[in-house]
């Protein structure tokens, strides 16, 4: 079902994700590899996310990139123990046409902390890249 916004709603979330990603209708696409492990997540351009100037949030541009890389991690080393200890984004150009895609590739997994690098690209406008950075994770004792 969509809302008035064109953000889908009361459809169901996997357990690991919270309600501010369910209610922009961020989503996990099928893994593309397992080595490396990379990992896509996809958000519609809809008015809950976009900024006054209409394009993507910036904010939301680094959640995205964010919840990659922790899926991405948690994969990597079979735990949802992870927290995000780095992360660096460039923006490099707006999304404007949507959907975005963030790609998180694991380029270390060490016993206690991961590395991906990590951009994110408008789909909809030819896969252009909007954003690129890093995450370092860190694997938790809990």
């Amino acid at each position: 079902m969509r809302t008035a916004d064109g953000a889908t709603g009361a459809a169901p979330r996997p357990e690991h994700q919270d309600p501010l990603l369910a209610w922009i209708d961020v989503r996990v696409l099928p893994q593309v590899s397992e080595d490396p492990v990379v990992v896509d997540v996809e958000v519609p351009l809809t008015d809950r996310v976009r900024n006054s100037a209409g394009v993507l949030n910036g904010g939301i541009v680094a959640t995205v990139m964010d919840m990659a890389g922790g899926v991405a991690a948690a994969r990597a080393t079979g735990t949802r123990a992870i927290s995000t200890s780095a992360m660096n984004v460039q923006y490099v150009a707006p999304v404007r046409v949507g959907p975005a895609r963030a790609r998180a590739t694991v380029v270390r997994t060490g016993r206690r902390s991961v590395v991906a690098s990590l951009e994110l690209v408008d789909d909809g406008d030819d896969g252009r890249v909007a954003a690129i950075g890093t995450i370092s994770l860190v694997v938790r004792e809990d």
